[in-house]
C-alpha cells in the first residue's frame, strides 16, 4: 500500500502519526507525510530519520483562513496527482477536511483520524456550530473517519456528523519499549532539578486552554498547604505561557514549583513523579495519560471523553469531574500520603496499557483497516 499521512506536525497527534507511519513502513508499505503547520521543518527531519519521505506545507492552524486554507488545498492536489497514493490519511479538523476534498477531485480513498471534537460547544463555544457545519461537509464529501475513543464516536453519531457504518473507533496505542527501560527516580529527580527525598507531583502538556493550565496551579498550591514538603514540576510551552507563569507568581506554592518546557525524554521525566496530574477540559484519548500509566504513575485525571478508557477509577488511577480544583487536590493529597495506594494504583495502570493501549494493538487495527479503505471497501 501507498499511503500518505497529512498531519500537523506538533503535540500528541504528531507523536500517533510518526509512530503509526513508522510501524506501517516497517511493514513494507510505501509511506510519506505532508507535514503541516509550525514546527513542520523539525518533524520533517525526525520522520525522515526513520526513512520517510516528507513534504512541508504551511496551513493556519488555529484559524480558518480561506485564501490561505485554498493554497493549501491547491498544493496538497498537485502533490497527490503527482504522487498517486493509494490511500490518504489525514489527522485534525482541518486537515480532515481539506484531505477529503482532495481525495474527492483525484478519486483517492481518504480517512480522516479525530483526535478532538471542534464541533462541541464546550471546546469551541460558539464556534461550535460552524465547525459542526463544516464537519458534515466533509463527511458528505467522502471518506471513513476514525475516532480514537467510543465516547468521541457516540459524539459523531449524536451531533449528526457522518453514518454509523463510516465511523470506526481504534484507541491509541503506546510503544512500551521506552518505559522498560530501568530508571533511577533519584538521578531522574535531580536531571529536573528535583530533590530526590521528596515527593513529586507532575503535570505536561501544552500551555492551552484545552489543557487548563490555570486549574493545575490552583490544585497545587492547594496540594502544597496539605502535604508540606512536595515538589509541583510542570512541563509545557504554549499561548498561554506568560499567564501560566504570571499567575504560579502570584500564588502561594512555597517555592515549591519548578516550571520547565517540554521534555523530549518523556520516560526519564515521569520517573521522576509520585502522583501524576491531567486537568483537560477536553480530550481524545490522550498520550500523555497513557505515557504516565505506562511509568507506573499513580494518575489523578479530569474525566473527559476518552480519558476514562484508559483509567479504570479506584483501581488504575483516579478520575475527577472537569474544574472540581478541591476534588483534584484531594485526590493528589491522599495519594501522595499513601505510598502503598500509589504502588498499586501505579502497578494497575501498567497492567491496562498492557493489557489495552500496546502500539502492536493498534497498527494491526489501523493496517487492516487502511487495507480496506484503500481496496475500495466502506466508501461514500
Amino acid at each position: 500500500m501507498r499511503l500518505m499521512s497529512v498531519t500537523k506536525s506538533t503535540g500528541g497527534v504528531a507523536a500517533i502519526n510518526r509512530s503509526l507511519c513508522e510501524q506501517l513502513s516497517a511493514r513494507g508499505h510505501a509511506v510519506s507525510v505532508v507535514c503541516l503547520s509550525q514546527g513542520n521543518e523539525a518533524y520533517a527531519r525526525a520522520l525522515e530519520e526513520s526513512g520517510i519521505q516528507t513534504v512541508r506545507m504551511e496551513m493556519e492552524r488555529y484559524s480558518i483562513a480561506p485564501l490561505s486554507d485554498l493554497g493549501l488545498v491547491a498544493r496538497l492536489l498537485r502533490h497527490v496527482r503527482k504522487e498517486r497514493p493509494d490511500l490518504i490519511l489525514a489527522h485534525g479538523a482541518k486537515a480532515g477536511l481539506v484531505t477529503r476534498l482532495v481525495g474527492r477531485l483525484t478519486g483517492t480513498p481518504t480517512v480522516y483520524a479525530l483526535h478532538s471534537m471542534p464541533f462541541l460547544e464546550r471546546v469551541q463555544g460558539r464556534r461550535a456550530f460552524l465547525y459542526r457545519q463544516l464537519e458534515r461537509i466533509g463527511a458528505r464529501v467522502g471518506g471513513h473517519i476514525v475516532a480514537t475513543a467510543h465516547s468521541m464516536r457516540e459524539e459523531l453519531r449524536r451531533n449528526r456528523i457522518a453514518p454509523a457504518s463510516r465511523i470506526s473507533m481504534i484507541h491509541t496505542g503506546l510503544d512500551l519499549s521506552g518505559f522498560d527501560r530501568p530508571m533511577d527516580r533519584a538521578a531522574a529527580c535531580r536531571a529536573l532539578g528535583l530533590e530526590p527525598g521528596r515527593p513529586v507531583v507532575g503535570w505536561a502538556g501544552r500551555l492551552n486552554r484545552q489543557k487548563a493550565p490555570f486549574d493545575f496551579l490552583r490544585v497545587a498550591e492547594r496540594v502544597v498547604r496539605a502535604a508540606p514538603g512536595v515538589q509541583v514540576f510542570m512541563a509545557g510551552e504554549g499561548p498561554l505561557e506568560s499567564e501560566v507563569r504570571a499567575l504560579a507568581a502570584k500564588l502561594d506554592l512555597g517555592g515549591s514549583l519548578i516550571a520547565a518546557p517540554w521534555q523530549s525524554d518523556v520516560p526519564a521525566m515521569l520517573a521522576a513523579f509520585d502522583v501524576y496530574v491531567s486537568t483537560s477540559y477536553w480530550e481524545g484519548l490522550p498520550v500523555a495519560i497513557l505515557e504516565a500509566m505506562a511509568s507506573g504513575r499513580a494518575v489523578v485525571a479530569t474525566a473527559v471523553d476518552g480519558v476514562g478508557e484508559a483509567i479504570e477509577h479506584g483501581v488504575s488511577g483516579f478520575l475527577v469531574e472537569a474544574g472540581d480544583l478541591e476534588a483534584l487536590a484531594e485526590q493528589v493529597a491522599r495519594l501522595l500520603g499513601d505510598e502503598d495506594l500509589r504502588a498499586r494504583v501505579g502497578a494497575a495502570a501498567r497492567e491496562r496499557v498492557e493489557a489495552a493501549f500496546t502500539i502492536e494493538r493498534m497498527i494491526d487495527e489501523w493496517e487492516s483497516l487502511l487495507l480496506r479503505q484503500a481496496a475500495g471497501a466502506n466508501l461514500a
